[in-house]
């Protein structure tokens, strides 16, 4: 018994010693996804956020990473019904985002990583006078998430983010150039 618990745990441990290799230096990835979870609180129902990402490989880091650089832009409604009036808000997000990806990751289609973003949010909300046309605001919004796409092929994965940014949770498509 105790020899078939050593070699599994040499088996295991050799098998894992290898460096995952998902996302290098150079490397283009395009992400389209929807969110779930308003993370900038608005009243009344939320929609599903649509965000498209872009990034690329700029720095590698050791054996550890790969630093790469990015884009975001998306877009959220929300909206009730208050005694007869339909009150809607739209909001628009042109961000920056920095991100690490960690290559020491034992799995070799899996890609894990972790970032910031910051940018541009433009939301029009309504009027509370009597015209109800929409005010349209400017501000800043800043985030942090967790992420980790699934490569079924060389250049397409399955993605997921975890995180304070434009929904707490995005789940979509990853194109790799």
């Amino acid at each position: 018994m105790k020899k078939l618990i050593a070699v599994s745990v040499f088996v295991l441990f050799t098998a894992f010693m290898g460096r995952s290799q998902t996302f290098e230096v150079g490397d283009w990835v395009l992400n389209a996804g929807l969110g779930i979870g308003h993370t900038y609180g608005t009243y009344g129902g939320i929609s599903p956020s649509i965000t498209v990402t872009g990034e690329r490989g700029f720095w590698e880091i050791g054996d550890v990473g790969v630093i790469a650089l990015g884009a975001l832009v998306g877009y959220q409604h929300s909206g009730y019904h208050y005694y007869g009036t339909d009150y809607n808000w739209n909001e628009f997000y042109f961000g920056a985002r920095g991100l690490f990806h960690f290559t020491i990751i034992p799995v070799e289609k899996l890609d894990v990583y972790a970032g910031i973003g910051s940018g541009l949010r433009i939301d029009s909300e309504p009027d509370w006078g009597t015209d109800y046309d929409p005010d349209v605001s400017f501000g800043f919004y800043g985030g942090i998430y967790g992420g980790a796409r699934y490569y079924f092929t060389d250049n397409f994965a399955a993605f997921s983010e975890l995180g304070y940014e434009i929904s707490w949770l995005k789940l979509g498509v990853a194109f790799k150039f």
